[in-house]
């Protein structure tokens, strides 16, 4: 099974900082976007980084693994709104993580059901994975 490429960045934007993942090195939010405008913008959505300084996501460690969470189950939020506001239309995604890979499936807006039309789901490397989350713990963690 082939697998996807992440990295989870931290981003500089007016001032804060936020997260914003990469897949295959390609920025989620450039992804997002590119499926939304093959779909005629069907959803209207605009995401940006994940600002996890709000203090509501727990220790990231347990958040991006779905381990921690105030939604259902497995479910975490990879993106926020553009407009910077936690929680005004994120992108969430089922997240199943296993012994030598974790992924991502069932993208849809935090505020809707309906999901993003054509949005693929993306398998990475646990070991990867693990780096990644290790390398942005003691900024989520804040």
């Amino acid at each position: 099974m082939r697998t996807n490429k992440i990295e989870l960045r931290i981003i500089e934007k007016g001032g804060n900082q936020g997260i914003v993942p990469y897949i295959d090195g390609k920025s989620l939010i450039d992804i997002v976007d590119e499926y939304e405008k093959l779909a005629g913008n069907e959803l209207g959505l605009s995401h940006g980084e994940l600002w996890p300084n709000v203090g509501f996501f727990g220790p990231a460690e347990r958040f991006w693994y779905g381990e921690f969470s105030f939604l259902d189950e497995s479910q975490i939020w990879v993106l926020s709104c553009d407009c910077g506001e936690v929680g005004c239309c994120p992108l969430q995604t089922s997240v199943t993580a296993e012994a030598q890979q974790v992924s991502w499936s069932n993208f849809h807006s935090g505020t809707s059901p309906k999901p993003v039309p054509g949005m693929l789901s993306y398998t990475f490397e646990r070991e990867e994975y693990d780096t990644q989350v290790a390398s942005i713990s003691e900024f989520f963690n804040r």
